[in-house]
């Protein structure tokens, strides 16, 4: 399956672009897709705290819907799904 994942504000940075496509086995996860995004020690360490917990500052939509009012990163990804990834914003 087909997963497009769009980056925001420093995540473009760190993941390389705005936007990656990603091709996923059927039935795989958030956490499934976090491990191939995450291809470098660096990167796991900005998304994961050392528990292997998806830190608190990162924020992933599924269709406009927090993962974390979902399953998680144990949430089912779908063929065609679009997750959203941002850090925290702030400004006045």
């Amino acid at each position: 399956m087909r997963i497009k994942v769009k980056f925001f504000a420093t995540f473009r940075e760190l993941f390389g672009g705005e936007e990656e496509e990603i091709e996923l086995e059927s039935g795989a996860s958030v956490q499934d897709l976090l491990n191939v995004l995450c291809d470098s020690d660096g990167c796991r360490q900005e998304i994961f705290d050392e528990s292997g917990e998806l830190r608190r500052h990162v924020k992933m939509l599924k269709k406009g819907r927090h993962i974390q009012f979902l399953d998680g990163v144990h949430t089912e990804l779908e063929d065609g799904d679009v997750i959203t990834m941002f850090p925290p914003m702030g400004g006045g």
